[in-house]
């Protein structure tokens, strides 16, 4: 299952596979095989960025890239500058590592400790020049795929940058831009009319429905990424919590709602059904549940009514529905 991007000449897989959680908690080995599994699957399209794995995220993929380039198209990003890497970062990262093996309730804290230390807004032509020279480095590739300024401000996307972007695509390092941010960023920036590219992502999910807020897909093509969304963890606590409640919609949707798996895997469907035209992202780092949701790309797994239902109860239990009908 395959999509050519509108306004583009790219061509890859509808399901695109999402780097950040390569080389955080995981060593290279093990970000190695994620990114094996997922191309295996048929998947063709990667999502990166210099921010990361703690800046690693890049060259690994590279790994990839290495023996597959040809066949699969990569989005990375410009604006949010990692640590420069050193020695000490190094044995920190190997240290945290140790830590969320044996205590996993620090990852969120030691996360926000490693955000701190990262430069946001740096979309000066200077630094991203920089930016796009070690991203061409790390993935051992002579061009970009798509390059994306990353939470970018309307604000900040100055004529200079714009000329920079457009320079570079002529000279055949990237093959287009666009912007990756917030949806009230991206709508300002496409209300305003500014230039920006011909590529947005966004988040987007069935429970937290972006595509709604703005028009886009006549104007550029759209990746969206977050298809679980951040109610996912209090959908699953909920199913955990009312058996009858899951059991009444195991029944409904045909599932086993009581399993995060299969209800993330529908999840992502919807979000597949719902941008239809363009790229939805997903990660993970389990094997069987990137298989699990590559297969969406060969296979009907779900037919139009699970799909319709899915999206009424979902938006119900989260109280955002007043009835089936206007959720459809």
């Amino acid at each position: 299952m395959r999509v050519s991007l509108f306004g583009t000449e790219l061509t890859t897989t509808r399901l695109g596979f999402g780097c950040a959680s390569l080389m955080g908690r995981l060593t290279r080995r093990q970000s190695l095989r994620l990114l094996d599994a997922a191309f295996d699957s048929g998947i063709r399209h990667f999502d990166t960025a210099p921010l990361y794995g703690y800046g690693e995220a890049e060259s690994v993929l590279g790994d990839l890239l290495k023996r597959s380039r040809s066949h699969v198209t990569v989005a990375t990003k410009c604006g949010i500058t990692p640590p420069k890497r050193s020695a000490a970062l190094s044995v920190a990262k190997s240290a945290s590592r140790a830590l969320v093996a044996v205590f996993p309730q620090l990852r969120r804290h030691i996360r926000r400790r490693a955000e701190r230390m990262t430069h946001k807004g740096s979309f000066s032509v200077n630094e991203c020049r920089r930016s796009l020279q070690n991203s061409l480095r790390e993935l051992r590739t002579d061009y970009i795929d798509v390059l994306l300024m990353h939470e970018v401000a309307p604000e900040q996307i100055t004529p200079e940058l714009i000329d920079f972007l457009e320079e570079v695509k002529k000279r055949g390092l990237i093959r287009e831009y666009g912007t990756a941010t917030t949806v009230e960023h991206t709508t300002s920036i496409r209300s305003e009319r500014l230039e920006s590219g011909t590529i947005v992502q966004v988040p987007h999910c069935i429970l937290e429905n972006s595509l709604e807020a703005f028009s886009l897909r006549s104007s550029a093509a759209v990746i969206t990424h977050s298809p679980l969304g951040a109610q996912f963890r209090t959908l699953v606590g909920k199913m955990r919590s009312n058996p009858a409640l899951c059991n009444l919609w195991s029944r409904e949707l045909g599932i086993h709602c009581g399993d995060p798996s299969q209800v993330g895997t529908l999840l992502l469907a919807a979000a597949m059904k719902e941008n239809s035209t363009g790229i939805v992202l997903f990660s993970s780092v389990h094997e069987e549940k990137i298989n699990q949701n590559a297969a969406l790309l060969s296979e009907a797994r779900f037919s139009e009514r699970q799909l319709l239902a899915a999206k009424w109860m979902m938006l119900e239990s989260m109280g955002k529905a007043e009835s089936r009908h206007a959720a459809r």
